[in-house]
């Protein structure tokens, strides 16, 4: 009896984890695609460099969270193995 409440929670727990990585994906896709939008526009309208750049950089800032929140998923989910030198040990 014990074996099997292990092995459905086991079962729900993956369940879980797949519908958040479905998510994740899903949400990213649907942040992304108008951000994208959003520069392509920008690339066709004549900005003062200082306002371009501006934008530029909110634009930029928002794909790094998403995708630092998709990383942050698949490192969760065993999807994504680091590198040694991506991690930085400090003594």
């Amino acid at each position: 009896m014990r074996l099997e409440l292990v092995e459905q929670r086991l079962s729900d727990h993956k369940l879980k984890i797949e519908e958040q990585s479905r998510f994740m994906d899903m949400l990213s896709h649907e942040l992304k695609t108008p951000l994208s939008v959003m520069q392509i526009t920008l690339d066709t309208v004549d900005l003062p460099a200082i306002k371009r750049a501006r934008l530029d950089r909110a634009a930029n800032s928002m794909l790094d969270i998403i995708d630092r929140c998709r990383l942050s998923s698949q490192i969760e989910e065993n999807r994504v193995r680091l590198p040694p030198s991506f991690l930085i040990l400090r003594s």
